[in-house]
């Protein structure tokens, strides 16, 4: 379902219940996605999230910078003396109760997959008498990515954006002419709205809930000549 779509069947739903106000179409879309990222946020089992193909975005080609050699990000690390971090600054991921919906994290060829980790995990790890030196961790620091101990110039990223078309503009890939499927090509209401079917009757009847209270509350509260009796029943 279109981002449009969806926004539409709200709007219209709002109608049904004499919400005539005009609505804005990206405030509609906020608050969905607002809605979407609380349930996203309880979701403890990533791994059902891995189901959905669609939810995913591939950014190929996401450009990574040298840091300070002991501080990127602001995070200090006197140990660590090669730091990697995204030239730009991260879009929005939907964070779930495993942490950021990152599915994977790899070289541009392919040949080095990162394991996602946090700092505090990073430093266990990095303390570990025997560990596997092999291993790569990544994280994200103030919205930009971290990879230690690496001189990675490429990755690619596969996450569950809030907003797709920011993600795609994360890419440092040339840029190709606007074809009339090309989804850099997109407006906003144009993408897909990437949520799971098990949550969308309840993401859609939240927002609807939350916009016809608000409304409704600011148009009784806006009509000066009512008296408090009569304000009273145009809330019940």
């Amino acid at each position: 379902m279109k981002n449009k779509e969806i926004v539409s069947e709200i709007i219209n739903d709002l109608r049904a219940l004499n919400i005539d106000d005009r609505i804005s179409s990206r405030y509609v879309l906020s608050k969905l996605r607002g809605f979407l990222a609380l349930y996203i946020k309880r979701e403890n089992d990533q791994r059902k999230l891995y189901d959905y193909d669609t939810l995913w975005l591939t950014v190929p080609c996401v450009e990574m910078e040298p840091a300070n050699d002991i501080e990127c990000c602001g995070v200090v690390i006197p140990k660590c003396k090669t730091w990697m971090r995204s030239k730009k600054a991260i879009p929005e991921i939907y964070i779930t109760g495993q942490g950021p919906a990152i599915q994977q994290l790899q070289s541009a060829r392919g040949d080095i997959v990162f394991i996602k980790s946090t700092l505090k995990d990073y430093l266990k790890a990095s303390a570990r008498r025997w560990q596997n030196k092999e291993n790569k961790y990544f994280w994200i620091e103030n919205n930009h990515l971290v990879v230690p101990d690496s001189e990675i110039e490429l990755v690619t990223l596969v996450a569950y954006f809030k907003d797709k078309k920011a993600g795609k503009e994360l890419s440092g890939c040339p840029e190709t002419d606007c074809g009339e499927k090309d989804p850099k090509c997109n407006l906003p209401m144009d993408e897909d709205f990437d949520c799971p079917d098990y949550l969308l009757a309840q993401v859609k009847q939240d927002t609807i809930t939350n916009l016809f209270n608000f409304y409704k509350r600011n148009i009784v509260d806006d009509v000066p000549n009512l008296s408090t009796n009569q304000k009273t029943n145009n809330k019940s």
